[in-house]
């Protein structure tokens, strides 16, 4: 191989390897799940808190309180 395509190469194997990187750590676009709160927000009896990472879900027949 030309020093050119090893080069290449490498920048697209680092390319495709930085991808998984950029992708949300949850599914924000699923029902029933509660991904931004501003005030008390309560679920059941359990009080929902802002998270990025960790997205309360709403069960099915349970009460959202705001």
């Amino acid at each position: 191989m030309k020093p050119s395509w090893k080069i290449s190469l490498s920048v697209a194997v680092l390319a495709l390897g930085a991808l998984p990187a950029l992708a949300q750590p949850v599914i924000s676009a699923k029902s029933g799940v509660v991904s931004y709160v501003i005030g008390k927000v309560m679920v059941g009896d359990e009080v929902v808190k802002q998270s990025e990472t960790k997205l309360t879900e709403v069960k099915e027949n349970a009460v959202l309180r705001t």
